[in-house]
């Protein structure tokens, strides 16, 4: 027999689990891409077939995650969070900003499915497309390592996965296995940017379990995305560079980011610097290569949220005059985590199976700051990257009644509000609200949060209050490394 003290210490190791439905959870700590710790989930694993037409194929397993709602009585109707990318995790960018769900979990409890090949859901990382070039410049040799790298990825992945299966209409089906194995007749949705195109499929496949859906930096149904990247990136920043120009303080430090913009990004296609910056985490003294790529990654990663754009205009003031440090540093602040947080190789297979061969270099892209590189780089890559099946109306226009509520930053560089209208062909139940003052993702602010939580209390758009939107002015530029005051 065991004593009390062994059977005691042998109890105190074996985590708590709770059921839900079919599947049985254990408490758990939840990460981001930052380092981000999230203790108050719980979560399971989840086998699905990895080819959804062949049901004795191998199995992968599907991380899941439940946030519990704050109630005693939950409503028997949770909210799936889609994550974007494609390629982030929906448990570790939960992870990373917790605080605008609070008043979703009031009433609700929330499910974490880390996508197919995302997260610890049979992860397709590839390495290999972060080497370094060491210097290299030369856009042709730059484009045959891009390819020879993809080759490297795919051939790894393909030894434990059919890179085939990877795509968003797979993923929907293993969303809807989940929603029946933990007992919920019907979902709401919450997606985000590329998310929004895992909800409108879900959708267009099982209205009959979707309550609500939210999407938020909406991707249309009839866009190949990534198409018009360069064009909108441009776009929202012709609207910051008109906010500079009309505050008088900003007008006077900086009168011409434009024109900032365009000498530098003309330098740096003569040649790269290298520019050494103090790193804002560590503290210490780092030094990097600045190429035309890089800049151009780095403007469009600031263009994201109002916070970061606000410092465009100075941060590309002083780059123009020889100071790029601060324009480094800020960008690592930025994009900590954020490249390793994407699994790069889940992204070929849904943009290979359902985008690439829907876009083409568009000759007037060149003159734009991301140029025609995007879709150059994603031919080739995807010339490389084994492709699944695209249904028949996977581009057509939804036609529903089930309330839906878009989301649209008015100065959001990837889905810009135009987006939202599109989308909104063929919803009969839906409305489309513009954040005027913000950029790519609203939910995260109060006003965004709040209006969501309403709206999967009471799904009828037309009646949501929306005032406090047109009260989400943009922040004003920064007028010195101090902030916005002098």
């Amino acid at each position: 027999m065991l004593s009390a003290s062994v059977l005691s210490a042998l109890l105190a190791t074996q985590a708590p689990t709770h059921q839900l439905g079919e599947l049985t959870f254990e408490s758990c700590t939840l990460e981001g891409p930052g380092g981000e710790r999230y203790s108050g989930a719980r979560c399971a694993r989840f086998s699905v077939p990895e080819d959804r037409d062949d049901p004795k194929s191998r199995t992968i397993e599907l991380a899941v995650a439940w946030v519990p709602a704050r109630t005693a009585e939950p409503k028997p109707d949770p909210v799936f969070f889609l994550a974007g990318g494609p390629g982030q995790a929906a448990r570790e960018a939960f992870a990373s900003s917790p605080e605008p769900f609070a008043r979703i979990l009031r009433e609700r409890a929330l499910i974490l499915v880390d996508q197919r090949g995302t997260g610890a859901s049979h992860p397709l990382d590839c390495p290999e497309l972060a080497e370094e070039d060491d210097g290299e410049t030369d856009r042709a040799a730059l484009l045959a390592r891009t390819v020879e790298r993809t080759r490297r990825c795919r051939d790894r992945l393909s030894a434990d996965a059919d890179l085939t299966r990877y795509t968003t209409t797979d993923a929907v089906r293993d969303l809807d296995d989940v929603r029946r194995a933990i007992g919920a007749e019907a979902i709401n949705l919450l997606g985000g940017s590329y998310g929004t195109r895992v909800a409108q499929v879900y959708l267009r496949n099982y209205p009959q379990h979707t309550r609500s859906v939210v999407l938020d930096g909406v991707v249309p149904p009839g866009l190949a995305l990534g198409a018009e990247h360069a064009k909108n990136l441009d776009a929202a920043l012709a609207l910051q560079w008109a906010r500079c120009a009309q505050d008088a303080e900003c007008n006077a430090h900086f009168p011409a980011p434009a024109a900032d913009l365009a000498q530098l990004r003309a330098e740096l296609l003569a040649a790269p610097r290298k520019v050494k910056y103090v790193h804002p985490t560590t503290g210490l003294e780092a030094e990097d290569e600045l190429d035309v790529n890089t800049f151009a990654g780095v403007v469009r990663l600031f263009a994201y949220s109002p916070q970061t754009a606000s410092l465009l205009p100075m941060a590309l003031h002083d780059a123009a005059r020889g100071d790029s440090g601060r324009l480094l540093a800020y960008s690592n602040l930025i994009r900590d985590g954020l490249v390793e947080s994407l699994s790069r190789g889940m992204e070929l297979s849904v943009i290979c199976t359902e985008d690439a061969d829907r876009m083409k270099v568009d000759p007037e892209d060149a003159s734009t700051l991301l140029g025609t590189e995007f879709v150059t780089v994603l031919e080739a890559s995807c010339a490389e990257w084994p492709k699944g099946k695209r249904p028949d109306d996977f581009n057509a226009p939804l036609s529903t009644d089930v309330p839906v509520l878009v989301l649209s930053g008015g100065l959001d560089p990837v889905t810009p509000p135009r987006y939202g209208e599109a989308a909104l062909a063929g919803l009969g139940h839906a409305r489309h609200v513009v954040a005027p003052g913000l950029g790519h993702g609203v939910f995260g602010t109060a006003c965004g949060s709040r209006t969501v939580a309403d709206f999967y209390e009471a799904p009828v758009p037309e009646q949501l209050d929306v005032a406090c939107f047109e009260r989400l002015q943009a922040l004003p530029p920064f007028r010195g490394p101090l902030g916005w005051g002098p």
